[in-house]
């Protein structure tokens, strides 16, 4: 059993080319100019650019989705494929148990075209979507709150391969 006690799942949001401006704030150059917070703050702006088709479905599903906690959920295809697959693959291939937490709503695939364009990750040209399920009371956050993380034991690789959708 390996037990990471940190959330794990935040380092993938930067990952692939929607993330490649959000990396460069973390450069040596960068570093020394601006400080750890000021860095993560505009990362998370920097992203929230990049995942504008996702975010902006997800605020008119969700019309109460803040700016910060709305990246983690246009993110949602990219950290489960990242993050969570990741893990599940290195769980079975190593014959382990791996605990980790990240950030994500709950979420259900989809192979729906229209899904799969808007919510998928353009890098990996997907053939299903993973996104952000259902629709929460009115006002509500869907299953997201910064701070709570999902916790998961992975022992075994992911039902899903592919793409993930809201429903």
């Amino acid at each position: 059993m390996v037990v990471f006690d940190e959330d794990t799942g935040l380092a993938t949001l930067a990952v692939g080319s929607r993330g490649t401006a959000a990396r460069r704030l973390f450069s040596p150059q960068v570093a020394a100019s601006c400080a750890s917070p000021c860095r993560a703050l505009g990362a998370l702006r920097m992203l929230g650019g990049a995942y504008a088709g996702p975010l902006a479905a997800y605020k008119q599903r969700f019309p109460g989705l803040g700016p910060l906690s709305g990246v983690f959920v246009a993110e949602t295809d990219t950290i489960a494929r990242s993050f969570m697959g990741t893990f599940s693959a290195l769980a079975e291939r190593y014959g382990l148990y791996l605990i980790a937490s990240g950030d994500l709503p709950a979420f259900k695939q989809s192979r729906a075209g229209a899904d799969v364009r808007l919510f998928g990750d353009p890098d990996l040209r997907p053939r299903a979507a993973l996104g952000v399920r259902g629709r929460e009371p009115a006002g509500a956050q869907p299953g997201l709150h910064l701070g709570a993380h999902v916790r998961f034991v992975a022992a075994a690789p992911m039902c899903c391969a592919t793409s993930w959708r809201p429903t």
